[in-house]
């Protein structure tokens, strides 16, 4: 509910406060367990989503790091990586700072280049993130 309602209401997010909501969420990413994990990356994403001061605090957070690292990560499930890109794309979404941060990582373009790849050849993973991972390259 609340990545959709900060996704079309400015003034959902208004409420919420900046700092707050952001912090409070990107805890729940860093900490969250298996079963809400994904849940924890929508609402990521949909406070991001055109929100500079959201992605700021993100920025500030080193979320772009910890995100590349899950997605890289073998655990990781086809679906959390889905979420993890969209949340990827949100944060650096009309941020040049943070796509910066983005292509610097030494992992960061291989991957998306490697799920662009991957989604040309196999069914499964252009099912899970292909479009994800065009939303991420900008």
């Amino acid at each position: 509910i609340i990545a959709i309602l900060s996704k079309y209401s400015d003034e959902f997010r208004t409420a919420l406060g900046v700092e707050d909501v952001v912090s409070k969420v990107i805890n729940l990413v860093i900490t969250a367990a298996p079963g809400v994990i994904n849940a924890a990356l929508r609402a990521l994403w949909g406070i991001c989503l055109n929100n500079d001061t959201h992605q700021q605090v993100a920025r500030a957070s080193d979320m772009i790091d910890l995100l590349i690292d899950q997605l890289t990560t073998h655990s990781t499930t086809m679906a959390t990586k889905g979420y993890i890109l969209r949340a990827i794309a949100s944060i650096c979404g009309k941020n040049y700072k943070n796509q910066e941060l983005f292509r610097m990582n030494e992992k960061g373009i291989p991957i998306l280049i490697g799920n662009l790849i991957l989604s040309n050849s196999d069914t499964e993973t252009s099912d899970a993130l292909a479009e994800p991972t065009s939303l991420a390259v900008w």
